[in-house]
């Protein structure tokens, strides 16, 4: 008969369980301390330095030549009244036709004085004293 042989059991190899890794734990850098700040002593003022003035110098007199001045020439405005028909022009009545016959025809159309004040003052007899009656005036002076 044949024997046989008994087989050898092998025991299990033992598995190890893997070694757990941490992590490795993280530093922190110390905070810095800063110094205080150092206060510094306020500056001492000082007083300001008196100034002098400055001692004034005199510019020299400069002399300067006399200008000549002309005399104005004198202008002189003569009125001569105009030769015209009797009482044509003489607005006032006073005998002569010139300014004054029309400062008395202004006067009465700005309503200063009275129609007595010029009893000839419708100079193109339309029966009404008006701005008409000026303009002939000033044409009868300037011999228009």
């Amino acid at each position: 008969t044949e024997t046989t042989k008994p087989t050898e059991t092998t025991k299990p190899t033992e598995t190890t369980k893997p070694t757990e890794t941490t992590k490795p734990t993280e530093t922190t850098k110390p905070t810095e301390t800063t110094k205080p700040t150092e206060t510094t002593k306020p500056t001492e003022t000082t007083k300001p330095t008196e100034t002098t003035k400055p001692t004034e110098t005199t510019k020299p007199t400069e002399t300067t030549k006399p200008t000549e001045t002309t005399k104005p020439t004198e202008t002189t405005t003569v009125t001569t009244p105009v030769e015209v028909t009797p009482g044509y022009g003489d607005v006032d009545g006073n005998g002569s036709v010139n300014a004054l016959d029309i400062t008395k025809l202004k006067q009465y159309l700005l309503l200063v004085v009275g129609k007595d004040a010029v009893p000839n003052g419708d100079l193109n007899n339309d029966g009404t004293i008006n701005t008409i009656d000026l303009v002939r005036l000033v044409k009868i002076l300037l011999n228009d």
